[in-house]
C-alpha cells in the first residue's frame, strides 16, 4: 500500500498533542517549552476553523506516520509556509520525504510556491529540503528559509528500481538459476549415477548451485542488518505465498490437469479431501513452501537479531559464528553418523547464522576474499570437494544403506557448502557492475524471482514440469543444452507471471488506499454505522442470553418481554459508551455533564424508538406494506438517520470555545 494524506480532524487531538511535546520535536523547535494541552487544544480548534490553513496526517494504511501543515503567506495568497512533524517511530524511514512530495501533489491548485523555514542545526531537514529541490533563499542566526515553485507539473517519476549496488540484485538472480538447475538435476534423476565420467558433471553442476539458498539468506541478512522491519513488506510476502498457492491450485483444476483431481475433487458441490484444501489455503503454516515458511519467521525476528548482533564487537562476533559453525557443521561434515537433531539448514537457527555471517561481513569484511581472484577459486574448490565427499560416502556406504550421510555433503550447513557460499557472496559484493542495458534489466527482474521459486516448487507443480518438459530422456552430449533450455524457459516463465502478479497486487493496494482515504473522509459517519451494527449484535446476543439461559424457565410473554427490554437497555448503554468514546469524541468531562449527556442520548433514543413503532404502526396498519420490509429495512433506515442528527446536534454537541490563533509548533 502507499502513502497517503487524510485531513486531521478534531479526535486526532491527543496524538498530535503526544508527537508535539516529543522531546525531539520541541529542540528542533523554535519555541522549545512545553506545550499545555488546553493551549495544544485551543490552537488545534483554530487551525481547524481557519481556512487559510491545511493540516493533514500521513497514513501508511492504518498506521499515522506523521503530520504536515500549510499557512497561506499573508503578502502573497499563492504563496504558503509548511512545517512539518515525523512521528518518533517512523524517523530515518524517508518519511519526510515521501510526506512533503505528497502535500506539493496536493496543494499544487491552491499555491504556487511552498516555503519551509529551519532552525539553524537541524540537519535532518535541511537536507530533506535539498532533496526536493527546495532553494534556499535566507539564512540568519534564528532561521533557514527554502522556497520551491510547484505551480509545474513535476516530471514522471520512473518506475525503475534505483540502480544502487546492482551486484547483489545480479546475485538474487544467479542464486534463482542456481535453484531451478538443483531442480532440473533432481527431478531429472540425472543425480542417480556414481560421480564418475558424465555423471561426474552432474554432480559437479550440482555442488557448484547448493550455495543458492545460502545466498538467498546472506543477502537479505546483508541489509537486514541495517533496514527496519516493515510490516507491509511481511504482508506482501505472505499474500504473495498465499496467491500462488491458492491460485495455481484453481488453475490446474480449471485446466484438469492430469493427477489434480487425485489431491481435489467435488462431490455434490463438496471438497472431499479438506486436509489438502486447508494446505494450500494455509501454505505458510504447513509449509508448503519450505523456504518461505522459515522466511517469513526469520524476517520478523529480524529486527531483534539486528539489534543483537549490531552490539557486537568484532571478536565477539567472530567467535559466536566460530562457534556456531562448530556445533550445527563441522561434527556432521566429519562423522559418518546420522545426527538426529540435524536440520540439513532448512531451519530458522540456520538462516540466524547465515544472518550474523552477513553481518559480519557488511560491517567487518574478510580481507581475503577481497581479491575477487581467491574468492572464486575457493568457490570453486569447495565445489570439488562437495563432490569428493560425496564420492567418498558412495564408497564407504554405497548409494543406499545410509541415505542421510550419502546426502550429507549437499547439506545447507556442510562445511564446505558453507564456504562456498560465503566465498560467492564475497566475489559479487566486490563486484563492479556498470551501468549497461543487460546489468540494468538484471536489476530489474531481480525483485520477481522468489515468484519464479513459488511457481515450479508447487505441490500441484513440482512433479508436472519434468514430466511436460521431458527431463527423463535421454540427451547425452546434448544435455547441457537441454538444462539450459529448461532453467531459462522455467526462469521467464516464473519473472512473466510473478510481473502480472506485482501489477495485480498494485491495483488491490490502489482499491484499498482509495478505501481507506475515502473511510477518513467520512470517517465519523463510517464509525457510527459500524457501532450502529455492532449495537445491533449486541442486542441480538444479550437477547439470545437471557431468552435461552437466564430466564429460560419463565411464562413465554413474560420471558420475551423481560428479555427484549433488558436486551434493548444494554445495547443502549453500549451504543451511548461507543458513539461517545469513537463516534463524536465527546468533550464533556465531569459527573454532572455526562449525566446529563447520557440522559439526553437516553431521551433521543426514546423518542426515535417511539417514532419507530409509529412508522411501523403507519406503513403495516394503513398502507399495507409488508412488515419485514417496514420494520428492517425502511423503519430502520429512518431510525438510524435520526439517531445520527440527533447526536451530532444535541448529545454530543462539542463546547464553544474561543480560537487561539498562535502556532505553538
Amino acid at each position: 500500500m502507499s502513502y497517503f494524506l487524510r485531513t486531521v480532524r478534531d479526535y486526532d487531538a491527543k496524538l498530535l498533542y503526544k508527537w508535539t511535546n516529543d522531546p525531539d520535536t520541541r529542540a528542533a523547535s523554535f519555541k522549545q517549552e512545553e506545550i499545555k494541552w488546553e493551549d495544544h487544544v485551543a490552537w488545534l480548534k483554530g487551525l481547524l476553523a481557519d481556512e487559510d490553513r491545511d493540516i493533514f496526517i500521513c497514513m501508511d494504511f492504518l498506521s499515522p506516520l506523521g503530520v504536515v501543515r500549510t499557512a497561506k503567506d499573508e503578502k502573497d495568497e499563492k504563496k504558503a509556509l509548511i512545517s512539518y512533524q515525523v512521528a518518533p517511530d517512523f524517523r530515518g524511514r524517508g518519511v519526510g520525504v515521501k510526506m512533503l512530495r505528497l502535500l506539493e501533489e496536493k496543494e499544487r491548485e491552491k499555491y504556487d510556491t511552498l516555503c519551509g523555514e529551519v532552525k539553524p542545526g537541524n540537519e535532518y531537514s535541511i537536507n530533506i529540503f535539498k532533496k526536493l529541490g527546495y532553494t534556499q533563499v535566507s539564512a540568519d542566526e534564528e532561521k533557514i528559509v527554502f522556497e520551491k515553485d510547484i505551480s509545474k507539473e513535476p516530471e514522471k517519476r520512473s518506475f525503475e528500481r534505483p540502480y544502487r549496488e546492482p551486484q547483489f540484485e545480479i546475485m538474487r538472480v544467479v542464486a534463482m538459476l542456481m535453484v531451478i538447475a538443483l531442480h532440473y538435476q533432481m527431478m531429472g534423476g540425472r543425480l542417480s549415477k556414481a560421480p564418475t565420467g558424465l555423471g561426474f558433471i552432474d554432480w559437479l553442476v550440482e555442488a557448484l548451485c547448493i550455495v543458492s539458498v545460502n545466498l538467498y539468506v546472506m543477502i537479505s541478512g546483508y541489509f537486514l542488518t541495517e533496514k527496519s522491519f516493515s510490516i507491509r513488506k511481511c504482508i506482501r510476502l505472505w499474500a504473495q505465498v498465499f496467491f500462488y498457492s491458492v491460485f495455481i491450485w484453481i488453475f490446474m483444476m480449471i485446466v484438469g490437469a492430469a493427477g489434480v483431481n487425485e489431491y481435489f475433487s467435488f462431490k455434490d458441490g463438496i471438497f472431499i479431501n479438506i486436509y489438502d484444501i486447508q494446505f494450500l489455503v494455509f501454505p505458510v503454516i504447513n509449509r508448503h513452501y519450505w523456504y518461505a515458511t522459515v522466511y517469513i519467521v526469520f524476517y520478523i525476528m529480524s529486527p531483534m537479531l539486528a539489534a543483537g548482533v549490531n552490539r557486537l564487537k568484532k571478536r565477539q562476533l567472530q567467535w559466536m559464528i566460530i562457534l556456531l559453525i562448530a556445533l550445527m557443521s563441522i561434527p556432521k561434515s566429519v562423522l559418518p553418523v546420522e545426527f538426529p537433531i540435524d536440520d540439513y539448514g532448512y531451519s530458522v537457527p540456520w538462516f540466524i547464522v547465515l544472518f550474523m555471517i552477513a553481518n559480519y561481513i557488511r560491517r567487518f569484511g574478510i580481507p581475503f576474499f577481497e581479491k575477487k581472484s581467491r574468492a572464486l577459486a575457493v568457490y570453486f574448490i569447495s565445489a570439488l570437494l562437495i563432490v569428493a565427499a560425496e564420492g567418498l560416502a558412495i564408497a564407504l556406504r554405497g548409494p543406499q544403506p545410509d541415505r542421510y550421510y550419502y546426502t550429507t555433503p549437499l547439506h545447507y550447513n556442510f562445511i564446505f557448502v558453507i564456504s562456498g557460499s560465503v566465498a560467492l557472496f564475497c566475489f559479487f559484493k566486490n563486484l563492479k557492475i556498470k551501468n549497461t542495458d543487460l546489468a540494468s534489466f538484471l536489476v530489474w527482474i531481480a525483485p520477481y524471482t522468489f515468484g519464479v521459486y513459488l511457481l515450479h516448487t508447487h505441490h500441484l507443480v513440482m512433479d508436472k514440469w519434468p514430466i511436460w518438459l521431458w527431463l527423463g530422456g535421454d540427451y547425452g552430449a546434448l544435455r547441457p543444452f537441454h538444462m539450459f533450455f529448461c532453467v531459462i524457459l522455467i526462469f521467464a516463465l516464473g519473472i512473466a507471471i510473478d510481473i502480472m502478479r506485482n501489477r495485480l497486487f498494485i491495483l488491490i493496494e490502489r482499491f484499498i488506499d482509495w478505501c481507506i482515504s475515502f473511510y477518513y473522509s467520512k470517517k465519523e459517519v463510517f464509525d457510527y454505522l459500524i457501532t450502529g451494527f455492532l449495537t445491533t449484535v449486541v442486542c441480538w446476543v444479550a437477547y439470545a442470553i437471557l431468552d435461552d439461559i437466564v430466564f429460560k424457565g419463565m411464562e413465554e410473554f413474560r420471558r420475551v418481554m423481560i428479555s427484549d427490554a433488558i436486551s434493548w437497555f444494554v445495547a443502549f448503554v453500549f451504543a451511548y459508551v461507543v458513539n461517545r468514546s469513537f463516534v463524536f469524541h465527546s468533550d464533556k468531562h465531569g459527573f454532572k455533564e455526562i449525566s446529563k449527556e447520557f440522559l439526553t442520548f437516553l431521551g433521543a433514543r426514546i423518542s426515535t424508538l417511539l417514532i419507530e413503532l409509529g412508522l411501523i404502526a403507519v406503513l403495516v396498519g394503513l398502507l399495507h406494506v409488508n412488515e419485514k420490509l417496514s420494520k428492517y429495512v425502511i423503519a430502520s433506515i429512518v431510525v438510524i438517520i435520526l439517531n445520527y442528527i440527533f447526536s451530532k446536534l444535541f448529545v454530543f454537541k462539542k463546547k464553544d470555545e474561543s480560537s487561539d490563533e498562535k502556532d505553538l509548533a
